[in-house]
């Protein structure tokens, strides 16, 4: 387990971002394993979402939901060492 893992990304059209965590398991079996929404009031600053989430496990996969203006944008990125 680590202290903290930060996640950042830059959007400048997004209304909403979901972070979402895949135990390598779960995702070959199509299911989420952890997912939370970032609060536009304490996760946002200017054009950049943020957050910081302790005690991660490692070796976690991750990808990021962005809603904007009626849409839904997914982009998938590797593990969380």
């Amino acid at each position: 387990m680590q202290a903290a893992v930060n996640f950042a990304l830059y959007s400048s059209g997004a209304s909403g971002v979901k972070l979402c965590l895949f135990k390598e398991a779960d995702l070959r079996s199509g299911r989420l394993s952890y997912e939370v929404e970032l609060d536009s009031t304490c996760n946002r600053t200017g054009d950049v979402w943020h957050i910081a989430l302790p005690q991660l496990e490692a070796n976690l996969l991750y990808g990021q939901l962005l809603y904007t203006s009626g849409f839904l944008w997914t982009r998938h990125h590797s593990v969380v060492s």
